[in-house]
C-alpha cells in the first residue's frame, strides 16, 4: 500500500496481537472449540466481548486497504496482487498445518491414542455437523478469512468500476459525502438482516457490509466526515449497549439465533467498529516500532497462530490444572512460537522470491 494511514496500521496490529490471548481463552469458554478445558464465566465474557467487534474491525481495515491499493493499481493488478499475497499461505497452511491442527483436536476431543497417519483418513472426511472442524474433521478453520478477502476483493472491483465511478462522475464531491453517510447509516440494516440468518456467522453476507464500509469510507476520503458526525455518538451507543448484549448472552444463552438479539448484536458490532476507528484516528495516529513490526508479519501470525496454539494447548492442558495459569502459559508460549514462526516464514518466502528472480534473469 503506497499510502499509509498510521492509525489503521496500529489498530490492525493491536487486533493481531489480541488474536493469541483471545483464541487461548476460547479453550475455556462455553462454546465448542478444538480444545476444551474447565469452562470459566470470565473467559466466556471476554470472548463474547471481543467477538462483537474483532473480525468486523479486521474487515473494515481490509476494505480500506483495498481502496488504497486500487489507487495505485489497475483491476487486474489488484486481483493478481491479492492472489499472490493470500493464496500461498492459504494453500500451504491448509495442506501442511491444518491436518496437524485437526490431529491434536481429534486426540483431545475423542481421547484417542493414534498416530498421525492413522488419523489422516479422518481429516479427509467432511462432517456436516462439524463444519468448523473442532472435532478434528476436515475444515479450512481460521483460513476462511483469506477466502473472504479474495471474494470481497472481486466484489469491490465490481463496485468501484461498475457502480461507484459512474456515480462519482455524475454527482460530484458534495453528494458523494451524502452517499457515504447514507451508506454508513444503511450498514446496520444490512447487518441486522444478515445476522438474523442462523448461519450468518461467519458468513460472507454478514461481513461484506463491514468490508464495503471500509472501502467506501476511504475510497471517497470521507472518513473524517463520518467520524466527526457519528464517531463519538456511535461509540457511546456501543459502550451502553455492550452490557446488554453480554448480559443477554450470559443469562439467556438460548437467545442465540433469535432475530431481535442478533439484530442488537449486529448493531453493537457496527457501533463499536465506528467508535474504534474514531478513537484510532484521534489518539492512535502515531509511529510505533513494535506495532510496525507486528504489521510486517501480521499475515504470517494470523495463519500460523491457530495450529501452533492447538499443539501447545494439547501438550499443556494435561499438566496444568488451574485454568487461568493454563491460559497464561498457552498464550505466552503460543505468542513466542508464532512470532518466531512468522519471522522464519517471511524470511524463507523472501529468499525464495529472490532466488526465483535471480534464476529468471540467469535464464534470460
Amino acid at each position: 500500500m503506497g499510502q499509509r494511514v498510521r492509525y489503521l496500521d496500529n489498530l490492525r496490529a493491536t487486533a493481531t496481537i489480541l488474536l493469541l490471548p483471545y483464541h487461548a481463552a476460547r479453550i475455556f469458554d462455553w462454546v465448542p472449540y478444538y480444545l476444551k478445558a474447565a469452562r470459566l464465566d470470565g473467559f466466556e465474557l471476554f470472548c463474547r466481548f471481543v467477538d462483537v467487534w474483532f473480525m468486523p474491525l479486521f474487515f473494515v481495515i481490509a476494505g480500506a486497504a483495498a481502496s488504497f491499493s486500487l489507487r495505485q493499481r489497475s483491476a487486474t493488478q489488484f486481483i493478481f496482487e491479492r492472489l499472490q499475497r493470500l493464496m500461498p499461505p492459504f494453500i500451504l497452511v491448509g495442506l501442511f498445518l491444518m491436518p496437524l491442527n485437526g490431529y491434536f483436536a481429534y486426540r483431545h476431543q475423542k481421547q484417542a491414542q493414534l498416530s498421525f497417519l492413522q488419523y489422516l483418513p479422518t481429516f479427509l472426511e467432511l462432517d456436516p455437523k462439524d463444519l468448523a472442524g473442532f472435532n478434528g474433521g476436515f475444515a479450512f478453520g481460521h483460513l476462511w478469512f483469506l477466502l473472504y478477502l479474495m471474494a470481497f476483493s472481486i466484489l469491490m472491483i465490481v463496485l468501484r468500476f461498475c457502480v461507484f465511478q459512474p456515480l462519482s462522475k455524475q454527482l460530484g464531491k458534495a453528494p458523494q459525502s451524502i452517499i457515504v453517510m447514507g451508506f454508513t447509516l444503511g450498514v446496520p440494516l444490512l447487518l441486522s438482516a444478515a445476522r438474523s440468518l442462523r448461519w450468518a456467522y461467519p458468513s460472507l453476507v454478514y461481513f461484506a457490509p463491514f468490508y464495503g464500509l471500509g472501502f467506501v469510507l476511504f475510497q471517497t476520503k470521507s472518513q473524517r466526515i463520518v467520524f466527526q458526525y457519528f464517531g463519538p455518538f456511535l461509540g457511546g451507543l456501543g459502550m451502553i449497549s455492550m452490557p446488554i448484549v453480554l448480559g443477554l448472552r450470559f443469562w439467556q444463552p438460548e437467545l442465540s439465533g433469535d432475530i431481535w438479539y442478533e439484530s442488537l448484536r449486529s448493531l453493537n458490532a457496527f457501533f463499536w467498529t465506528i467508535g474504534l476507528l474514531y478513537l484510532g484516528e484521534k489518539f492512535f495516529d502515531r509511529t510505533s516500532r513494535i506495532l510496525d513490526w507486528v504489521n510486517q508479519y501480521g499475515l504470517s501470525v494470523y495463519v500460523l497462530h491457530i495450529p501452533i496454539m492447538t499443539g501447545i494447548g494439547y501438550l499443556t492442558l494435561p499438566h496444568i490444572k488451574n485454568a487461568f495459569l493454563a491460559w497464561l502459559v498457552i498464550s505466552l508460549l503460543s505468542t513466542i512460537a508464532t512470532l518466531l514462526g512468522a519471522v522464519l516464514v517471511n524470511q524463507t518466502w523472501l529468499n525464495m522470491r529472490l532466488w526465483l528472480a535471480h534464476q529468471s534473469r540467469w535464464y534470460r
